[in-house]
């Protein structure tokens, strides 16, 4: 994978379409195996290099995505938008117009795909549609591995996505009180 130029995420991922708004029901998509990640991203690569995109696997569900149409174009993570309407989190740039073409190209694709009717057969959830994000240039000279792996805790930013500031204020204190967080 050459470094630089423009850079996203693709997750594959489930939307529920209802009259009024689409949510994004799960991301990551659980029990996604490499397999089938495989045979999801042998289907819709092609779709994606007649727009430019060169996909390049990342782990089970999640590829990166490599073409200058993602050089200014923002994006929302997926933890932002989980259970939340997409209309608003949805690409607005001019140059996303091929985009959002896209994912209604790899809902249809992915509607009648065999991976997700053997996902169903066993209660998953199908893979329905992707959600880009980490969108931008990267350069070249920009990644340096860190001297030790940051330890991430999750409570601060679980109780924000739940607009629960209550637990939001404890899991600060637990945090400080844990950590010997100083002010």
């Amino acid at each position: 994978v050459k470094l630089g130029g423009a850079w996203a995420f693709v997750t594959l991922c489930n939307w529920q379409v209802n009259t009024h708004q689409v949510t994004m029901r799960q991301i990551p998509m659980q029990g996604l195996s490499q397999q089938e990640s495989d045979q999801f991203l042998a289907a819709m690569r092609p779709f994606f290099k007649e727009d430019g995109i060169t996909l390049y696997p990342f782990e089970p569900g999640c590829w990166l995505a490599h073409a200058e149409v993602f050089d200014e174009l923002v994006t929302a993570s997926a933890d932002r938008v989980l259970g939340r309407d997409l209309t608003p989190w949805m690409p607005r740039h001019p140059l996303a117009t091929s985009l959002v073409r896209l994912m209604s190209e790899m809902q249809m694709l992915l509607y009648t795909h065999p991976v997700n009717d053997a996902r169903e057969a066993i209660g998953a959830l199908p893979v329905n549609a992707f959600w880009l994000s980490g969108t931008g240039a990267l350069s070249e000279n920009l990644y340096k591995p860190p001297a030790s792996q940051p330890r991430v805790v999750t409570t601060l930013r679980d109780a924000a996505l739940r607009d629960d500031w209550q637990s939001w204020a404890q899991a600060w204190q637990k945090l400080d009180q844990d950590e010997g967080c100083t002010m």
